[in-house]
C-alpha cells in the first residue's frame, strides 16, 4: 500500500480500518486537522485527503473501527490530543454509503475528567452489539485524578465516562473484548 500524500510524522501514526461495506479508511491528525483517506477498491487506489475536522491541537493520536447502530453501519474515528491546555478526546462517525466528507462530530459528548486534559493515547474497541469503547490516558495531577478513563457509547448514541485508574496511569492502554464470554 503506497499513500505518498498521506504519511505520518514521528510517533503520530495513521490508523486504518475496513468499513462494513468494504471501504478501507485511514486517519491521522496533521497540521491541526483530523484527516482521512478512503479506498473503495481494496487499497488499489485512494482518495485525496479528506478534512474531517479543523482547529485541533497540532499533535494527536487516532484509532478507528467499524460499528453498527440503529440498523445502520458506520465508521468511527476517535482522537486524543497531546497534553496542552484544553486538549480533548474526540469522536466522529460516518454512515456507510454516504459522501466521504459527511461526518457527524460527537466530540462535545465526551467531556474531560475533572482536573485533566487528554494525553494523546487512545484505543478503541467495538462490541458485537455496536457498543463503542474508548480507553484514554489523561494528563493532570494528584492521586485522585483519573489517569486512565473509559468512554462508552451505547447504540443509541449516549456516552458514559468511567474512571479506570487513578494515581499512576498506563501510558498506552488497550482494550480487548471477549465476545464469546460477554467481557
Amino acid at each position: 500500500m503506497n499513500l505518498p500524500q498521506f504519511t505520518h510524522s514521528g510517533e503520530y501514526s495513521i490508523s486504518f480500518s475496513r468499513a462494513k461495506n468494504g471501504e478501507l479508511w485511514g486517519f491521522r491528525v496533521n497540521s491541526s486537522q483530523l484527516e482521512g483517506v478512503v479506498s473503495t477498491n481494496g487499497g488499489q487506489s485512494w482518495s485525496g485527503v479528506i478534512v474531517l475536522k479543523t482547529g485541533l491541537h497540532n499533535t494527536a493520536l487516532t484509532d478507528c473501527h467499524a460499528f453498527s447502530a440503529g440498523g445502520s453501519d458506520f465508521m468511527g474515528v476517535c482522537y486524543s490530543e497531546n497534553s496542552t491546555t484544553n486538549s480533548i478526546v474526540g469522536f466522529l462517525r460516518h454512515q456507510d454509503g454516504t459522501s466521504s466528507s459527511a461526518w457527524t462530530d460527537e466530540s462535545t459528548n465526551l467531556p474531560p475528567y475533572s482536573g485533566t486534559v487528554s494525553d494523546d493515547h487512545i484505543n478503541m474497541a467495538v462490541a458485537n452489539d455496536g457498543t463503542v469503547y474508548l480507553i484514554t490516558k489523561t494528563d493532570g495531577g494528584g492521586g485522585s485524578i483519573v489517569d486512565n478513563g473509559l468512554y462508552k457509547r451505547a447504540t443509541n448514541g449516549t456516552w458514559q465516562l468511567f474512571a479506570v485508574n487513578r494515581g499512576g496511569g498506563w501510558t498506552r492502554p488497550a482494550l480487548a473484548i471477549d465476545q464469546s464470554n460477554n467481557f
